[in-house]
């Protein structure tokens, strides 16, 4: 029988199905538990992540994760806009103007 070696869809599935029932900081920890294990994220791993937290209105905790996504992975994505709508419709408006400022860096050729 041959061995089976999880990857970056695999780590994937199991995040998406961790947010499905409502356990982001389960999800979270698996993501962090990747690189550990050799297996480096993807910008559809991260953007499923972005997305659970924004949807979770864990507006913080998405823009940090954006900057890892840039700084430790070299991965850009232009999530900067979710986040600033999210926070726009709870009323905080005091950052989503940088990070609709910070979405003007990207070109299309940067998205995935």
């Amino acid at each position: 029988m041959a061995e089976f070696s999880p990857d970056a869809c695999t780590y994937d599935i199991l995040n998406r199905a961790r947010v499905v029932v409502g356990l982001i900081h389960g999800a979270r920890e698996l993501f962090d538990k990747m690189p550990r294990e050799g297996i480096w994220p993807t910008a559809t791993t991260f953007g499923k992540l972005v997305s659970a937290l924004v949807m979770a209105s864990r507006l913080d905790d998405a823009f940090r994760l954006t900057e890892q996504m840039l700084q430790l992975y070299n991965i850009k994505l232009n999530v900067h806009i979710m986040i600033a709508d999210k926070g726009a419709l709870q009323g905080r408006q005091a950052r989503p103007r940088s990070w609709i400022e910070g979405a003007n860096d990207f070109k299309p050729g940067d998205w995935p």
